[in-house]
């Protein structure tokens, strides 16, 4: 019997700031709440299985609708109870998901606003496509 292979390509509506911060979900999400004026709030958990011992981990998200400028965010925890969400970025702690008319400079001041932030070690771009397994932030 023949072998099929499928080909897909994932298309990414989306932008991606990676953060490094060693603060605790909660503390960090009231944070930002704080200093860049979203109200970021608990969605469900991301359930996945990580790493080759076929574990289970949860993953924090957090998410917040500026209705005013169409823009969505969702901020996604890179460390869960089990695991790294994406193996090849382990330095991250946190993912910044932004979905909406966001043109680049507007992606640069958040990144700016990001770093200036009390905790906050780094914050910098991230472009999906050149992720391994960065299909898995199409949520």
């Amino acid at each position: 019997m023949a072998k099929l292979t499928l080909d897909f390509e994932p298309e990414f509506d989306f932008l991606l700031i990676g953060i490094s911060c060693h603060l605790k979900d909660y503390r960090f999400v009231w944070t930002i709440n704080q200093h860049m004026d979203f109200q970021l709030k608990r969605e469900e958990d991301l359930s996945m299985i990580v790493d080759k011992s076929k574990s289970k981990s949860l993953f924090s998200i957090f998410s917040f609708e500026d209705e005013e400028n169409h823009i969505h965010y969702t901020l996604i925890s890179n460390r869960g109870d089990a695991g790294v969400l994406i193996p090849e970025l382990k330095q991250v702690d946190y993912f910044l998901q932004i979905r909406g008319p966001v043109e680049e400079d507007k992606l640069q001041e958040e990144v700016e606003k990001l770093k200036k932030m009390p905790n906050v070690l780094t914050a910098f771009s991230i472009e999906p496509t050149t992720l391994k397994s960065g299909s898995i932030l199409l949520i």
